[in-house]
């Protein structure tokens, strides 16, 4: 029999080398050089990943994959939740530690730690705690901080031990923080998308946008090319300068076989060394140019006048003879319309019309960009409102004119606003339940760390705190948890001076984020990001709130954890009689009467052992056989997955019965479930050959509709039955006045099959889900 673990190493090794392969290709071929080396950088961990499992240092689907490596080390993980092999607290020497080297005259990391466990490098360390300046990037960066507070709180029984758990990385890994002059303790209920330096970086990166780059030298590099071209022409003019006979309307005129009127003398008559070196050098420099400068399509197309006008020019340098009558009529004809229409090349009116064409050019939004850049990086850690960033952006300074930076910039620069959450999320800041889930250890590192009764612990708490969750999961197996914070000595030791028995604050916080992730992304399901912040916040609350993670398609062994089925009987508390559970054909009375089964024997491998019952009735509902076991596809994966989470509800229900948000929820139902139908038509209406991209839209399209229907069930509550089928009729009117005739025509029967289902109080005839083992109904035909 082979070991879950073996299994989930083969799958890994395959996993990891079709990534490998994807990013060497990128790394080769892609034509954006940022992405080009986004994707080097990816072989470098992708490779180092293979390695590492080739010669078994590395053990996919383990919580301490490395064996020598303690679970409390923050490893590099890449996507799919897979190790590298690297400490992250590790590593090459960082700027920060070569600074505080020449500070105290030290050669390297061990040095370091080394003094910091010293009489005047733990006095370092606490006059740090008591200003806060300082970041922890990844959490062992505050182990020596928190040995500093015990041992300057006089309790030196306690720092011994986590001392003795960290000696054997001293010379490894950074235990000390990273300082930040001017950081302080001060806390907030505002949180912040990207820092001030983060935003300066990408601000920096902007590129110039090639339509208003080649504008711009098409003006500033090829006009003056194109005149000096002209002006040496000319002055190679017997008589007078030629010119063009203009109609009434001041156009070049034609005459009737199609010839232009061209009147004067003739170019290339007048041929002299002074010429012929001018023009040497004006050939060789445009020559250059075409190497260094955009090449402007039109401008430089064959036949058009300036590549015919130096095309000929380089020919005549090499050898006048070669030139056909034919040929210098048509370098005649060239200054003739451009004299006659601008002007001589050196006179007065050429110069003010070129002085008027670079007045209407639009100033590059890379320059402009690094102009804020600089700004914002001289603000450093200063916390910006509205106001200051509205500032930021005034008064750029373009050829010693002064614009506002355009909007694209502003948006960018939004991403450094200091303001309340919902704010950013109203104001289109934060624009994704990821990005919210993101930006929560702001706030809850607050709450957490509240029961801490020293300011300068409590600060250390919070950064600890928002450091733990910046760790990236591991792929795990077996129902294995991922490592806690509690489970790093330092945190251990902090969390042993809590004395908080006030539910209230972090409750408060639990239900308000709650509250705003439901009502402004009504359509996604709670990320796992989120969970993870949701389920810190219930356990500080006093809250046993069995939240639910989503659970991969291509990693899912076949069995979930009890808490699966303890959701499961929670929705059905709240949800049992409702639409949503007729839509779905779901016996929740039946599904309460299951019980857990406990977690398998170190024999039982899964999908090998059957699963447990609440997995049993999974695989049942989604009409899978049984007997197929271990050997699932990713689809049967996906769709047995898909099953729980509509009988869990995804944690929807949880959270509203949990938090008692009935009412709240119930209040605004019709609009939240408008905006879930109108996500699920956006996504299955776009136009793609792409079939990865198809399914993916397909499958969150099924999980909108799912939250739909939660919305409608409750909205019942508050608005009564008549709700529900008002709501199908405006979503039968949106759909179609929005979308294509072709996908009305296809998606209009789930409608229809909701419609009977409220009017008739039957189960939906083909319930809409996004995965399917074969085709699926919403395929083209």
């Amino acid at each position: 029999m082979t070991d879950s673990h073996e299994e989930h190493g083969a799958m890994g090794a395959a996993y990891a080398a079709h990534q490998l392969a994807k990013a060497q290709r990128a790394a080769e071929s892609h034509a954006d050089p940022a992405v080009r080396a986004r994707a080097a950088a990816k072989v470098i961990k992708w490779t180092a990943v293979l390695r590492a499992q080739f010669v078994g240092a590395l053990q996919v689907g383990r919580r301490q994959p490395l064996a020598d490596v303690p679970v409390w080390a923050t490893l590099e993980v890449v996507t799919g939740g897979f190790a590298t092999g690297r400490l992250l607290a590790g590593g090459p020497i960082q700027p920060h530690e070569t600074v505080l080297c020449e500070r105290f005259g030290l050669e390297d990391r061990a040095a370091l730690n080394a003094y910091f466990v010293s009489s005047e490098g733990l006095a370092e360390l606490c006059l740090w705690l008591e200003t806060g300046d300082y970041d922890v990037g990844v959490p062992e960066e505050g182990a020596l901080l928190v040995v500093a507070w015990l041992v300057a709180n006089g309790r030196v029984a306690e720092a011994q031990p986590l001392l003795d758990a960290i000696a054997p990385w001293m010379h490894t890994l950074r235990f000390f923080p990273i300082p930040r002059p001017g950081r302080g303790r001060a806390t907030s209920t505002c949180v912040q998308l990207r820092s001030n330096a983060e935003v300066a970086a990408v601000l920096d990166a902007t590129r110039p946008q090639p339509d208003v780059v080649a504008e711009r030298e098409s003006l500033t590099v090829w006009a003056a090319f194109y005149d000096r071209a002209l002006d040496l022409l000319r002055s190679t003019v017997e008589g007078e300068v030629p010119t063009v006979t203009l109609d009434a309307n001041g156009t070049p005129r034609r005459d009737s076989a199609g010839r232009y009127e061209v009147h004067g003398g003739w170019p290339l008559q007048r041929i002299d060394d002074t010429f012929l070196s001018a023009a040497r050098t004006l050939v060789a420099e445009h020559r250059l140019a075409r190497t260094r400068h955009t090449l402007v399509r039109g401008l430089h197309a064959p036949g058009s006048a300036h590549a015919t006008l130096f095309a000929l020019l380089e020919r005549a340098v090499r050898d006048l003879r070669a030139l056909s009558g034919r040929e210098v009529g048509r370098l005649r004809l060239i200054l003739a319309r451009s004299v006659t229409v601008r002007g001589l090349p050196s006179s007065e009116a050429r110069r003010a019309h070129r002085a008027a064409q670079a007045s209407c050019l639009a100033p590059l939004h890379a320059d402009l960009a690094k102009q804020v850049a600089a700004r914002l990086r001289d603000l450093k850690e200063a916390r910006l409102d509205a106001a200051a960033l509205e500032s930021l952006g005034d008064d750029l300074e373009v050829d010693a004119v002064r614009v506002p930076a355009p909007a694209g910039i502003r948006r960018k620069l939004m991403r450094a606003w200091f303001a309340p959450l919902e704010t950013l999320v109203d104001e289109g800041v934060v624009t994704s339940a990821n990005t919210f889930a993101q930006l929560l250890p702001q706030i809850t590192s607050d709450v957490v760390a509240g029961g801490l009764e020293d300011p300068s612990l409590r600060t250390l708490y919070g950064r600890l705190y928002q450091a733990f969750r910046r760790r990236r999961s591991l792929l795990l197996t077996d129902l294995e948890h991922q490592v806690r914070l509690e489970e790093l000595p330092w945190a251990a030791a902090v969390e042993a001076h809590r004395t908080d028995g006030d539910h209230a604050a972090p409750r408060r916080a639990l239900r308000e984020l709650s509250h705003l992730a439901m009502t402004k992304f009504p359509h996604a399901i709670v990320p796992n990001e989120l969970v993870g912040e949701l389920s810190a916040l219930a356990k500080r609350s006093g809250l046993a709130l069995p939240l639910v993670e989503e659970v991969a398609a291509d990693i899912f062994m076949g069995t979930f954890s009890p808490k699966f089925l303890e959701a499961a009987k929670q929705a059905g508390a709240l949800l049992s009689g409702t639409l949503y559970a007729r839509y779905y054909d779901i016996d929740y009375r039946a599904l309460g009467a299951r019980k857990a089964a406990g977690k398998k024997a170190w024999f039982s491998f899964g999908r090998r052992a059957g699963g447990d019952a609440f997995a049993a009735l999974c695989t049942q509902r989604a009409a899978l056989p049984k007997s197929r076991g271990l050997w699932r596809s990713v689809a049967e994966n996906g769709m047995i997955l898909e099953q729980q989470q509509i009988l869990t509800s995804q944690n929807l229900a949880v959270l509203t019965a949990g938090l008692g948000l009935e009412d709240e929820i119930a209040a605004h139902a019709p609009e939240l479930a408008m905006a879930c139908f109108e996500y699920a038509v956006t996504l299955l209406s776009v136009e793609t050959n792409d079939g990865h991209a198809v399914r993916l839209h397909r499958k969150n399209a099924a999980y909108s509709w799912r939250q739909m229907l939660f919305f409608l069930s409750l909205g019942e509550r508050a608005h009564g039955h008549p709700m529900q089928r008002r709501f199908v009729d405006e979503a039968d009117a949106m759909l179609n006045e929005q979308a294509s005739g072709a996908f009305v025509a296809r998606f209009s029967p789930a409608l229809k099959d909701l419609r009977r289902c409220i009017e008739t109080k039957h189960p939906a005839r083909r319930p809409f889900l996004g995965w399917s083992a074969g085709p699926h109904w919403l395929d083209r035909s």
